[in-house]
This record gives structure tokens, sequence and C-alpha cells, in this order.
């Protein structure tokens, strides 16, 4: 007995489709991402094009700054299906002081920790600390990726 004709081309579209899925997953893509400057409020390009191809850590610090800045829970577009939610729940802490409250300042670098795993490129986040000097918030980190790593310091007003 054989099998219609039109199942035939449904399975031979299921196999195209995989190993183009294959190649995909196999070939690098050499990333173009356009950056924003949080000083000025706009984005660094040049025309049509941006002025220059930023490199795979450039890339990942202009995500950290984009986590720092985006209030998760506060608008849907940020809510994923799986993994833990982009953004951190700092807007909570605003107006106290965190000192001497350690339960407070764990939460704190708990959140930002789970929340830095959450990018793919990203294997482990070391020496987090937090220091509060007045109404400003400093967070600092070393970001370890697969091949290099990286130390971070981001400034937060908590006021």
């Amino acid at each position: 007995m054989t099998l219609p004709v039109s199942y035939l081309k449904i399975t031979d579209s299921i196999n195209e489709i995989e190993i183009e899925k294959e190649i995909q997953t196999k070939e690098i893509i050499k990333e173009k991402d356009v950056v924003f400057d949080f000083e000025k409020g706009e984005f660094v390009y040049n025309g049509l094009e941006p002025e220059r191809i930023f490199d795979r850590v450039e890339i990942i610090k202009q995500w950290i700054k984009k986590l720092f800045y985006t209030e998760r829970d506060r608008w849907n577009c940020y809510i994923k299906d799986s993994g833990y939610p982009f953004g951190i729940n700092l807007y909570k802490y605003r107006g106290q002081q965190l000192y001497p409250n350690m339960d407070l300042i764990e939460l704190i670098k708990d959140d930002i920790y789970n929340s830095l795993l959450n990018h793919r490129d990203i294997k482990e986040v070391h020496c987090l600390q937090l220091i509060q000097v007045d109404d400003k918030m400093y967070c600092g980190f070393i970001i370890e990726l697969e091949e290099e790593s990286f130390e971070m310091e981001e400034v937060l007003n908590v006021k």
C-alpha cells in the first residue's frame, strides 16, 4: 500500500523546515544593533546605518541598561511565557532607606541577579553589590560570558 501524494508532500515540507531550523541554529549570525544613549535620550546612529557595528559585549551592556530602566509588571509587553520576566521591581523601594535593613537589600540583590541571568549569553553574575548614597543606589557586578567577562556599574535614583 502506498501513501497518498499529499501526505508525502507534507512530510517533505516538514523535513525541509527541520533542516532549515538546524541551519539557522548552526549559523553564526553577526549581530548589528543600534545603541541608545540614555544621557542624551537618543539612538546612536548616523542616517539609515548605525555609526559602528557593536560587538557582543556592547550589546549585552545595552541590554543590562534597558533591564535596569524597565519596571517589571508595569507593562504587559515585557511579560514572557517562560523564564524570569524582563525588568526589575525597584520602584517598590523608592523613598526607603535600604541600610541597615539587610533583608531588603538581599531581596533587591536576588531580583537583580535573577533578572541578569535571564539573558541567554550571561553564564554567571559575580560580586553583586549595592550601595545607597543619599538618593542614589550604586549597583556593581561582574558578568561572566562564555568567552569573556566584564565589570559593570549602574546608578539608579531611589528618591
